[in-house]
């Protein structure tokens, strides 16, 4: 629960990784991989990227922060991809959304 904690914790911290993740709680990559994947049910990758995306849409709609801004706020520097990314699972662009939960 610790790890998991930690990641919800720190998930807009765009260096976090397994492997930083592993090295502070002095486990192994492929131990720590197994144990998200258990508790989660999806790999670290998809947890932090549903994360993010829970953070941003909860943003897009509460608040009026320009959504570059909240976009590296979450730990994106790649704005353009990840817009893409947010389109090709939400359906709609960030800008498309905000509009849409107004």
């Amino acid at each position: 629960n610790d790890v998991l904690e930690y990641i919800r914790d720190n998930y807009n911290m765009y260096e976090l990784s397994l492997e930083s993740i592993a090295l502070k709680f002095q486990l192994s990559v492929s131990y720590l991989s197994r144990f998200i994947k258990g508790q989660t049910g999806v790999t670290f990758t998809q947890y932090l990227q549903d994360l993010r995306l829970e953070d941003v849409k909860r943003q897009l709609k509460g608040t009026e922060k320009p959504i570059k801004e909240i976009v590296v706020q979450v730990g994106y520097l790649d704005v353009a991809n990840f817009t893409r990314k947010f389109k090709k699972i939400v359906g709609v662009t960030p800008g498309q959304y905000r509009n849409l939960h107004r």
